[in-house]
């Protein structure tokens, strides 16, 4: 288990660090999504979706740099799963 919670990301440019807090602030808003999305009955990845939209375009999360390793490896791998899960081969 690691010791810290400080997730370091390596750049190009330099080393970039997403404390704990920063972390944390991502899974409420995730969290607080999924509510809102139950209650008014829209899909969680649309609202999931419009939020990061709001959430980027606004620079709420600006000390968060998301490379291209850093999707590849680690964010891509579930959503293909969960994709293959809930999809069906017709024939």
């Amino acid at each position: 288990m690691v010791n810290t919670m400080v997730l370091e990301l390596a750049e190009t440019s330099g080393r970039v660090e997403i404390t704990e807090t920063t972390i944390v602030a991502l899974m409420v808003v995730a969290a607080v999504v999924a509510i809102v999305a139950r209650c008014l009955r829209l899909p969680y990845t649309v609202a999931l979706v419009l939020v990061g939209l709001v959430l980027g375009a606004s620079d709420a999360f600006s000390s968060v740099r998301l490379t291209e390793d850093l999707i590849l490896l680690t964010f891509l791998p579930p959503l293909l799963l969960k994709g293959r899960s809930t999809s069906t081969w017709s024939s």
